[in-house]
């Protein structure tokens, strides 16, 4: 498919839908610059290769907010697909919330992946249109993944320990300084979504993120447990053995259920505003 057809295709969605607009932003679930093939939809959508991005489609415009970093590659590889380069930082050029103000009317709603922005930025995106009386609608479904029909599936890469003699510490005293942390804040579970957090706190490195040696799972510790959430092949038994006692390995589908758990039992849990996804807040309740 062209830019241009994809582009077709997301408006078509979006009118089924109701939306006079659609956000798609360059992170992931959990909030990477740098994302796996499989969640790289802006770049899929737009043709813009960089690492950093926000495409905005409405009905009759499309444009993308990148930084000085991708200026010249932007204006190359938009060229020819009808998506305005919005140069972020040059004079005159509006932010992505100072556009959806001036463009979006009363009553209309702007559509986005939760798992895709951060607590904060949702909360400035909703800022940002309820001035205008506009609304931000948080979809269960990713639209640009509806129209994808050749999306790769996630790495799933081996996961690895990392040796106490390049961590400098063990697991085990990471989470009892965690843990130590969290009573101070009388919190009973923290939700850690972004990978290289994950990766520090386990002592596990990965392959899924291009020259980056990180793997796609999520860390959550309560006062006497701890689990990773992982892809069911990435974790071999060895690993596993590594981990144990003070960390229980569950498949990475299941760490929605255990936020609802945790809802259920209302329990205060810390989260990164700036790291952790609506998506994540919402299960939570």
């Amino acid at each position: 498919m062209k830019t241009r057809d994809k582009i077709a295709a997301l408006r078509r969605l979006m009118a089924e839908r109701g939306l006079a607009a659609y956000l798609v932003p360059s992170t992931d679930p959990h909030q990477s610059e740098y994302v796996p093939e499989c969640w790289r939809r802006r770049a899929w959508a737009s043709g813009f290769t960089g690492s950093a991005g926000d495409l905005l489609v409405t009905a009759r415009q499309a444009g993308l907010w990148t930084d000085g970093r991708y200026f010249l590659q932007a204006e190359g590889q938009l060229r020819g697909s009808g998506i305005k380069l919005f140069r972020m930082g040059d004079p005159g050029v509006p932010t992505l919330h100072a556009f959806l103000a001036k463009i979006l009317k009363e009553g209309d709603q702007l559509g986005v992946d939760p798992a895709t922005v951060s607590v904060a930025e949702a909360r400035r995106l909703e800022a940002a249109v309820k001035v205008i009386h506009a609304g931000v609608r948080f979809l269960e479904e990713n639209l640009v993944d509806a129209v994808w029909s050749d999306r790769p599936q996630p790495p799933g890469r081996p996961i690895v320990s990392h040796p106490r003699r390049f961590a400098g510490q063990t697991v085990a005293a990471k989470l009892k300084a965690v843990r130590a942390a969290m009573a101070e804040r009388k919190a009973a579970a923290l939700v850690i979504p972004v990978l290289d957090q994950v990766a520090w706190l386990y002592n596990i490195r990965g392959g899924d993120v291009e020259y980056n040696p990180v793997a796609i799972g999520y860390a959550l510790v309560t006062t006497k447990e701890a689990f990773l959430f992982a892809g069911a092949d990435t974790v071999s038994p060895a690993v596993e053995k590594a981990l144990a006692p003070g960390v229980r390995v569950r498949p990475y589908g299941q760490f929605d259920d255990a936020l609802r758990t945790l809802a259920a039992e209302k329990s205060r849990t810390w989260i990164d505003e700036g790291a952790a996804s609506r998506w994540i807040v919402d299960l939570l309740d």
